[in-house]
């Protein structure tokens, strides 16, 4: 029953970069840290500006309920904590 009787199978999962994994596997102050408060970083994250390839197709007629469908990848732009020397330049979700 599991996988399809084998004929189902997952890529390995990708080494995270250096820096989280370290942080991952820290038992020093920081690493407990980090354990401690990930969820809390997880959410900061979630509300990040979405980068992603919207399908505008399948609301064309109406009718219906709006349905957000996304396709590729989903990715997060938090931007700078420091804003551009660009001069008027809004504010992004890590300097608000």
């Amino acid at each position: 029953m599991c996988c399809y009787k084998g004929k189902i199978s997952l890529p390995a999962l990708q080494q995270p970069p250096a820096d989280l994994y370290d942080l991952l596997t820290a038992q020093d102050p920081i690493g407990r840290a980090f354990h401690k408060y990930i969820q809390k970083y997880n959410s900061a994250l979630a509300m990040t500006s979405v980068g992603r390839k919207l399908d505008h197709s399948i609301n064309a007629g109406g009718g219906g309920p709006y349905v957000f469908k996304l396709n590729g990848e989903l990715i997060h732009r938090a931007g700078s904590l420091l804003p551009l020397d660009e001069g008027n330049v809004d504010p992004v979700y890590s300097q608000l």
